[in-house]
């Protein structure tokens, strides 16, 4: 304590430099004081927009509005994908009901009573596979003989 207060005594606050300062400080904020009390200054209302709670609200609205346009993108997709899928899966339904309908199918001059010409198609491709699968795996057990039935029979047509 008696180094700070050594250090104090040379300190003089009455000189007229600092008394001046602080008279013209003083006059200065009483004339602002009376100006603005006079004017209205001091009851001036800032826009809502400028205060806190306006910026907040301003940025929440933006916000509403943001999730608004995307909500309303998101049930815009959702319902064209939807409808694409019912007009896909009515196209697919109509495709998969004419395997159901009974009816004659020809095929290279063959007429099968009973059966769909789509049918038809699709077990003459199923047998054309086993052909195909048959002669390029000659090893295959009970297949065998099979597979020399058609070599004999291709030597016969050569």
């Amino acid at each position: 304590m008696e180094n700070a207060a050594a250090s104090l005594v040379g300190l003089s606050f009455w000189n007229l430099g600092d008394v001046t300062g602080m008279l013209i400080t003083l006059i200065l904020g009483i004339l602002v004081c009376w100006a603005g009390l006079r004017c209205g200054v001091f009851h001036w209302q800032p826009p809502m927009w400028l205060t806190l709670e306006g910026l907040g609200e301003l940025v929440g609205q933006g916000i509403f509005a943001v999730w608004r346009r995307g909500a309303e993108f998101y049930r815009f997709v959702a319902k064209t994908v939807r409808d694409l899928g019912k007009a896909m899966g009515a196209r697919l339904y109509s495709a998969c009901r004419r395997f159901d309908q009974s009816r004659s199918g020809t095929i290279g001059g063959v007429t099968l009573t009973g059966i769909s010409a789509d049918a038809a198609l699709l077990i003459g491709t199923l047998v054309l596979l086993i052909i195909w699968y048959t002669m390029i795996n000659p090893g295959l057990p009970g297949l065998r003989l099979l597979y020399l039935l058609f070599r004999h029979m291709g030597g016969l047509l050569q």
